[in-house]
């Protein structure tokens, strides 16, 4: 049968669409292909212009294309410039500034590649004798400033612009005189001379610039004129991140943005949350890289990104519709720049270790403790161990990191070709727990004409991964490190417990000394020699994946940019697992040499259409923009398994056994399609009132036939007050009010195509007459042709605020998110046949919370240059509504379920018995009767805990004076709450926290807050006694750097050398007595529980950075 998921390509006009798409690919990767290598600035060349009634800007747009140069000035000084004619052929670039500017009162110095314009003194007299001064303008680097405005205050037609070295000399009317130092992007200065004659300055930036441009959904916009809510993050930041994933360099950084590690090992997961958990399934953000949707960017080195907006609010994600309901992560990659070229290099080396530790009851504690719980603890003759597991499983790991880029450009085309390689040893497992990861990328822009721009982004990773499990409650390497008997040797000494092992037809375990893991003493179950399952892990993940995009953008007209953009992301991942023969005890052997290998390969290719016109006249700026989308997805993926001779990952697939019985092949193959067309209108007037629109239709094959597409609209606006007239509060520079609402849409949990029946006759058989058996077909899930919308609508107000000439920065948000229509596996009636759950809209949550940022820069006049940000966030997040009045339950430990979906709740909590301390007189827990009924049932189980935090906050304090940097970066989040799931209270002989030992219930009239060890029971593990607080600050950073001086890298022909030490998530503050307080889980439903998860590492890092 033929499939047709989306009847909009059934049209011819459609259909040629995409043929002309193929077309144009093929046009783009042409001329991406090009790259001019001219690099002129010789005063001697010459332009050709004509240009009639022509803004000051068009002119230098020209000149800046013809010529090479690149323009520097202050906006506000060409705003009273009327239209300009100009025609001239073939003159030098002089004479052309000469006839520009002759009749304006702008006058322009030649810096190298730079034309710095600056206001021209009305006259400057070269006669006056009175009293001179000379000096050097620098900055707080010492790095000399040319170009700078220098003039007497009482005489403005007297005046002087610092040379290429800075240098100044100036004739004043007075030896008392005051004399002022502009530059564009510094802050003013206006010193009283007093009879001096040598006079240095040292300018300091300006605090602020609101006339930075932000990204924002196909587009950039000014930072003034923006009405959403939109957070960034900078090149500079990026660059100190040592983890080498992108996703931290937010963690702390952003008001409202979550970063949860889902694992502390190399290479593992990171979820961001942006304003909360806001649907039951895959919460992820939308990731864009210039351009791209992508489904992650831990591929990308941090130091090939220039920036990362984070779109938090409906209004600045609904022009993407169907997937922003998450929010939007937007990363502009680094670019060439036309000039010079380039090269940097990074480098970064250090050590890590446990970032904190878990203490357990030592041998001492332990025979103490099992002895009261009526348990015999006899070593054996000769045995005196005190293994401390977790010290036995950890070391001393190294890491590296380096990064090589080339960049530069010419007058017609820019490049960029960087690479990096990162490798990362596990302070738990060490090279058995290696990440290594390779990328390379490449950036090119060709402006092909005046109204033609070609370009390409392109990015290849490799990564290898080798993966030790984790985050179960059996099998986990630390949760068995946290729970085996210290009596337990990590080498076997006691060779008659091999023999048995032998006698009885099994295979002990050995490492590649030939010596025997030691086997359990006490602990029973599948606990067994974490070191041993350490080195015997040969699990490794292969990542190979490329993410490309090809533009061209036409201009023909003012104002009107059209830009076509085809991207693809082929992303191939094989994951191999080997597992040996061993035994250790009846629940935890392997009979036989066991390979399964996954092949998962994702393709996904966009093809965007979009154009924009900006429109100014008087006081009004508009700016429409239009478009349409189209990407196709396609995920094929297959599995084996079988038993394999041959040892760790050296078998290939011919090696396998053809003809064993528990040989298993499958695999799968998911496909859709989605078709989008999007529009925006922005409008401001004058700079003070803002106004924005959005409004985006999608359509996605993944839903049934009539509820594919949805509709999502937005809208926004602001309000410049300190523009006003009437605004008087000097100290006050810019003061903004905004407000927005949105609407967003989900598709990330839908299964596809939920609304087809699929029949099969894997085992359906019954008797026939007898003996024999006749065939049947059934269908393996149920259908729900009304499936939906996931659908996000968020109401937002804001404050942004700059004072005292913008040292001081401040913005704060409310924010009220509601997803509706949540989408849920629901469960059928047995009798509905069914051996799957139907995928169905069950359920709303509400976010809702304040986000506060605080900043302040200065410098002091002696060149102390430090900066202050604070962020912070609250967070409430409750389940308002369940479809069916039924609570769902979520993860589920050691056979029970312990997280709930539930009306009135925050998603996802921790439900049990909740207790009222120990009773002195027996050491048992007092159970709480929460309905009161008189005795202790499954219906007094009640909410005992929450993993989401109440407050997240983040500090950065920073220093730099002279060539010395220095960084302080803290992070944290209080209100999270960990179910501890390794402390099994459960298993009597089981190792214990310290804190059971010392706070455990010793005899009647014992006031303890832990129960008597003999204690087994649900109503412990199961309550708030195995819940804790996880509140925590960490200091994620302390930094300090040196940049040699210029005088001494210029001779050594070097631009910049700086050279640093950090210690990295070296300290951690908390209560929670486990290996981390931020326990996490790739999956919601299983945050905070800590079935033994490896922990977060602290670093000490060393590096340099090189600019050539």
């Amino acid at each position: 049968m033929k499939k047709n998921p989306l009847k909009v390509w059934d049209n011819y006009a459609l259909q040629k669409i995409y043929r002309r798409m193929r077309m144009l690919a093929i046009l783009l990767l042409v001329g991406v292909s090009q790259i001019w290598a001219t690099n002129s600035y010789s005063q001697e060349a010459t332009l050709s212009l004509k240009k009639n009634n022509a803004s000051i800007e068009q002119i230098i747009d020209e000149i800046e294309k013809q010529s090479g140069y690149t323009f520097l000035y202050n906006q506000q000084l060409l705003e009273e410039i009327e239209l300009i004619t100009v025609n001239v052929e073939k003159e030098a670039v002089l004479d052309v500034l000469d006839k520009v500017f002759t009749s304006t009162d702008v006058t322009y110095r030649i810096i190298d590649n730079q034309i710095v314009l600056t206001k021209a003194p009305e006259f400057i007299s070269a006669i006056q004798q009175e009293h001179t001064v000379t000096g050097v303008v620098t900055d707080v680097n010492g790095d000399p400033i040319p170009g700078v405005t220098i003039l007497e205050k009482a005489n403005p037609s007297n005046g002087t612009i610092t040379a290429v070295d800075g240098t100044y000399s100036i004739t004043l009317s007075s030896p008392d005189a005051v004399v002022s130092y502009t530059f564009v992007g510094f802050e003013p200065q206006e010193i009283q001379i007093a009879g001096k004659t040598a006079m240095d300055i040292t300018m300091v930036e300006e605090a602020i610039d609101m006339d930075e441009v932000v990204v924002i959904g196909y587009g950039v916009q000014r930072k003034s004129v923006v009405t959403a809510a939109i957070s960034s993050v900078k090149s500079e930041e990026l660059e100190k991140v040592s983890n080498g994933r992108v996703e931290h360099a937010i963690q702390g950084r952003t008001a409202g943005v979550a970063v949860l590690p889902t694992s502390g090992a190399p290479g593992a997961g990171v979820k961001i949350r942006i304003r909360g958990t806001g649907s039951n399934g895959n919460s992820n953000p939308l990731y864009i890289v210039d351009g791209m949707k992508t489904g992650g960017i831990d591929d990308l080195d941090p130091n090939d990104i220039e920036s990362m907006e984070i779109l938090k609010d409906a209004a600045s994600a609904a022009i993407y519709g169907t997937e922003g309901a998450n929010g939007v992560v937007l990363i502009t990659t680094k670019s060439g720049k036309k000039g010079k070229s380039q090269i940097q290099y990074n480098f970064q080396y250090g050590i890590q270790n446990l970032a904190t530790n878990a203490e357990l009851m030592n041998a001492a504690q332990y025979k103490q403790f099992m002895e009261e719980a009526g348990e015999t603890i006899n070593p054996p003759a000769g045995e005196n161990y005190d293994t401390n597991w977790l010290d036995e499983i950890s070391e001393a790991a190294p890491m590296q990191r380096h990064s090589l880029s080339f960049s530069g450009g010419s007058e017609k085309s820019t490049y960029l070709l960087s690479g990096s390689y990162l490798r990362q040893d596990g302070a738990i497992g060490g090279e058995d727990a290696r990440y290594e990861r390779y990328t390379f990328r490449i950036n090119t822009k060709n402006d092909v004409a005046d109204w033609l721009e070609v370009g390409n982004n392109l990015n290849f990773s490799h990564s290898n991964r080798n993966i030790l499990p984790e985050d179960d409650e059996y099998r986990s390497i630390v949760n068995s490190a946290l729970l085996l008997d210290p009596y337990t040797p990590v080498i076997e000494s006691d060779m008659s417990r091999i023999d048995a092992i032998y006698a009885a037809g099994n295979t002990p375990l050995q490492n590649s000394r030939g010596e025997y893991y030691g086997l359990n003493r006490f602990v029973t179950g599948e606990t067994a020699n974490p070191v041993a399952f350490m080195e015997n892990t040969h699990n490794k993940e292969i990542t190979d994946k490329l993410l490309a995009s090809f533009y061209g953008t036409l201009k023909p007209l003012k104002g009107l940019s059209i830009t076509s953009r085809v991207g693809l992301e082929l992303t191939y991942v094989t994951r191999k697992e080997w597992s040996p023969k061993y035994y250790f005890s009846s629940e935890r052997s392997n009979s036989l040499n066991i390979a399964q290998d996954w092949v998962d390969k994702y393709y996904k290719a966009l093809w965007e259409n979009f154009a924009s016109y900006n429109k100014k006249f008087n006081n009004h700026d508009f700016t429409l923009l239009g478009g349409m989308s189209f990407e196709e997805y396609t995920h094929p993926n297959y599995y084996m398994k079988s038993e394999m001779p041959k040892e760790g990952d050296q078998y290939a697939y011919h090696d396998y056994y053809a003809d064993r019985d528990n040989n298993m092949v499958g695999g799968n193959l998911e496909e859709n399609t989605k078709v989008s067309y999007f529009g925006r209108l922005s409008y401001n007037y004058a700079g003070k009132y803002m106004l924005e629109g959005s409004l985006r239709r999608d359509g996605a094959s993944v839903l049934p036939q009539d509820n594919r597409w949805a509709t999502f609209s937005a809208i926004s606006g602001g309000w410049l007050i300190s523009q006003e007239d009437f605004w008087s509060v000097e100290a006050i520079d810019y003061l903004k009010v905004r407000a927005s609402w949105g609407q967003n849409g989900s598709i990330f949990n839908v299964v596809p195509f939920a609304d087809m029946a699929f029949w099969t006759s894997q085992n359906i058989n019954y008797p026939n007459e007898g003996e024999v058996l006749s065939g049947g077909a059934r269908s393996p899930r149920p259908t729900n042709p009304n499936l939906g919308w996931e659908t996000s609508e968020q109401t937002n107000i804001g404050l942004d605020l700059r004072a005292f000439s913008s040292k001081l920065s401040f913005s704060m948000d409310y924010y009220k998110k509601i997803t509706d229509g949540l989408i849920k596996p629901n469960k059928m009636a047995p009798s509905a046949g069914f051996g799957e759950d139907v995928s169905a809209n069950l359920g709303t949550v509400e976010n809702s919370g304040l986000e506060f940022e605080l900043g302040w820069r200065n410098t002091t006049s002696y060149g102390l240059k430090y900066g202050i940000n604070l962020n912070l966030s609250t967070l409430k997040n409750e389940v308002t509504e369940v479809s069916d009045d039924t609570p769902q339950p979520g993860a589920s430990v050691r056979g029970y379920n312990m997280t709930w979906f539930e009306e009135g709740y925050p998603i996802y909590y921790f439900k049990g018995y909740k207790t009222a301390g120990i009773d002195p007189a027996t050491g048992e827990p007092i159970v709480v009767d929460v309905n009161d009924d008189g005795e202790i049932t499954a219906a007094d189980q009640t909410e005992i805990g929450d993993p989401h935090p109440d407050l997240l906050y983040g500090a950065t304090f920073n220093l730099e004076y002279k060539n010395f940097d220095f960084n302080l970066f803290m992070q944290g989040m209080a209100g999270n709450e960990v179910f501890m799931a390794w402390f099994r209270t459960d298993r009597k002989l089981s190792n214990k926290p310290a804190f059971f030992f010392e706070d455990r219930w010793t005899g009647p009239g014992d006031n303890a807050s832990m129960p008597k060890p003999n204690n087994t029971s649900d109503y412990i593990y199961r309550s708030d006694l195995v819940v804790q607080d996880a509140s925590y600050m960490r200091i994620k950073q302390i930094q300090l750097g040196y940049t040699l001086p210029k005088s001494l890298t210029a001779k050594i022909k070097l631009q910049r050398v700086r050279a640093f030490v950090s210690l990295d998530d070296y300290f951690t503050f908390t209560k929670y007595e486990g290996m981390d307080p931020e326990a996490g889980s790739s999956e919601d439903n299983r945050q905070g529980i800590d079935k033994g998860l490896y922990p977060t590492t602290k670093k000490v890092m060393f590096g340099l950075n090189v600019n050539f």
